[in-house]
């Protein structure tokens, strides 16, 4: 399958045309929050020869004192700040497009890897994430451009190493069958170097995705996953698949000693660590990383009291009324995706690798508690697990025992409509200072 095929480009610019139109009326929306001490009053943005400084002095990453080893983020702002100054509408379209972006690799991953109605099922979870309004505000709030970085580098790298074992099993193929004789060479050799390609662009797309936002350190373990569901799905039985994963995960080192361990050692010598336990004990810190997962499972699920500011109380008991609610809603998705998984269907065990990946993207929020747990844009990556778990149930949705396309496309449209109108609205609220901190008022 080629990435820019006729069809490929017709939904990119699907996906471009719908993004723009809902979130058009984002565009002269203001600066807010965070944006002023890392934008609007960062001198260090406002000059091209800065970008070699961002890479040795974490100083220049806000003109408060706030270092993060980010300089891709930062390098994205400069050329913001070139070519339009402090026009915010150029710093929106740039979220917007890495959003947009983003979906469209969504769409490109499930065209692969789903059996069943694929380009339905492709079609349908990219435009779910595209204009869902839990993720408007990686496009609104323009800080939050490191989570939609981070994400879109993150599902390029995805991307590209599940086209990686893709061309790399019709490359053994081609093997076996060239010492059979019956084999074109030059076939072969074209296939040996897309998968020299493929992986190559992954590890870079990973590193590029570090340089923009630590959280993609998760990758290694959702690729480790993708290998153990899928790539070694012949074997029977979860610990031989285990064991074969573990002895085929050599491939996966160098993500570990040539990206994450070289950038924690950098970001240790240039960061002060300022990570905030704030509850008294660890467990009791994953109590309150599990409040905040499940509040973002009902947030997609119902996206309604969208707001900037969330309040959520650090757990101080694992028998307070909420943690239990909270323990037992994340128990049940996790469950119910299970019971999928043992039904030994292609598909449906996609959905128990997008109910892992969820859990895998939420571990840095599990590990580091920010001073404001729950912030929407820091699910963005888990958003995209929501996103395939819908478009999947939409695919293998039947109406009495039977399947009628054009009632699962009109499903669908009524989705997106709710979903883009709620955004629309979304959008208006972030227009300035005063009406989003009014938004949070009303709401907390």
């Amino acid at each position: 399958m080629k990435i820019l095929s006729n069809n490929n480009i017709r939904v990119l610019i699907l996906f471009v045309l719908v993004s723009g139109i809902v979130y058009f009326n984002s565009l002269n929306n203001g600066f807010h929050f965070d944006d002023f001490h890392h934008i609007v009053e960062n001198k260090d943005i406002r000059d091209l020869h800065n970008i070699p400084i961002y890479f040795i002095d974490t100083t220049t990453f806000s003109k408060d004192d706030i270092a993060h080893y980010r300089p891709l983020l930062l390098t994205t702002y400069a050329f913001n700040y070139v070519l339009g100054r402090l026009n915010p509408a150029g710093y929106h379209i740039v979220n917007l497009l890495f959003h947009a972006g983003t979906a469209f690799l969504i769409f490109l991953i499930l065209k692969v890897i789903v059996k069943h109605h694929p380009l339905f099922t492709a079609i349908a979870s990219g435009m779910i994430f595209l204009v869902h309004p839990f993720n408007s505000e990686v496009v609104n709030y323009i800080t939050a451009r490191s989570s939609v970085m981070s994400g879109f580098f993150y599902l390029l790298a995805f991307y590209c190493w599940v086209r990686y074992r893709e061309t790399n099993v019709r490359r053994e193929t081609l093997d076996v069958r060239h010492q059979n004789g019956s084999s074109n060479s030059h076939l072969t050799s074209h296939v040996s170097r897309l998968t020299s390609y493929f992986y190559l662009a992954s590890l870079l797309s990973f590193l590029l995705g570090m340089l923009s936002k630590e959280v993609v350190f998760t990758l290694p373990a959702v690729l480790f996953l993708y290998d153990l569901l899928f790539i070694h799905s012949g074997c029977r039985g979860l610990l031989p698949k285990l064991r074969k994963s573990l002895m085929t995960s050599v491939h996966i080192i160098p993500f570990i000693l040539a990206v994450i361990v070289p950038y924690f050692v950098v970001r240790f010598y240039l960061v002060e660590s300022r990570i905030n336990f704030s509850t008294d004990s660890i467990f009791l810190h994953i109590l309150t990383g599990i409040k905040v997962l499940s509040k973002y499972i009902i947030l997609f699920f119902v996206p309604v009291r969208l707001s900037l500011d969330h309040v959520v109380i650090a757990a101080t008991s694992i028998w307070e009324a909420e943690v239990i609610g909270s323990i037992i809603i994340v128990l049940l998705f996790a469950a119910i995706s299970f019971i999928f998984y043992r039904k030994n269907d292609h598909d449906f065990r996609i959905v128990f690798f997008y109910t892992c990946w969820l859990f895998v993207v939420s571990l840095p929020f599990l590990i580091v508690m920010l001073e404001s747990p729950l912030q929407e844009n820091r699910g963005y990556l888990a958003a995209v697990s929501f996103s395939v778990l819908s478009g999947i149930a939409l695919s293998r949705f039947s109406f009495w025992g039977h399947k009628n396309q054009k009632l699962k496309i009109s499903i669908l449209v009524i989705i997106l409509i709710l979903c883009s109108i709620i955004t629309f609205n979304r959008n208006r609220i972030w227009a300035n200072e005063l009406s989003l901190w009014l938004d949070v008022a009303e709401k907390y």
